[in-house]
């Protein structure tokens, strides 16, 4: 794998139905940008090649893009999951450092509230399904941060990811 993907569906910047792609990589990097036609769902193949799909319920994205696009991505990644790793994590350190990305313990159910507690704009000037991409793009750039500076396990990332949502 040598990234992620988040996906937002939604209105473009004509109005007309877009699907938007965003990369992310293994270290948090946004690399790469698209905003298509749902009639070119045949490039998200290659679009997400090697990247597994990142979103807050990647079951609810999967069935959107299913509907929308006729598109199944082969490998998903939960962030809340993701976070409730490094809070399970971060739980067990005898001597608990100040960190500079704090995930909130309980963690909040939504995409939303999550959004909300750790202070995670939205953009503003995308349009929407651009937004949608972007703002999950950014939860998994937060979770990836979180991640790296907790001090152990190291291999988080790569065991959720091998082990994240599958579908078929």
């Amino acid at each position: 794998m040598i990234g992620y993907v988040a996906i937002g569906l939604g209105p473009g910047h004509d109005g007309g139905d877009s699907v938007a792609v965003w990369h992310v990589g293994l270290d948090g990097t946004h690399t790469g940008a698209w905003l298509l036609p749902p009639s070119s769902a045949a490039h998200l193949p290659a679009l997400c090649s090697d990247r597994s799909l990142a979103a807050w319920d990647p079951t609810r994205t999967v069935q959107l893009l299913r509907e929308h696009t006729g598109f199944t991505p082969p490998h998903c990644t939960s962030i809340r999951l993701l976070l409730n790793e490094v809070l399970t994590t971060r739980r067990s350190l005898v001597d608990s450092p100040q960190w500079s990305y704090v995930v909130p313990d309980p963690l909040p159910e939504t995409a939303t509230a999550f959004r909300r507690v750790v202070g995670l704009a939205r953009p503003d000037d995308a349009c929407p399904s651009a937004t949608r991409a972007l703002t999950t793009a950014r939860m998994l750039t937060w979770a990836i941060a979180a991640h790296r500076e907790t001090p152990a396990p190291r291999d988080v990332m790569s065991t959720h990811a091998a082990s994240g949502v599958q579908h078929t």
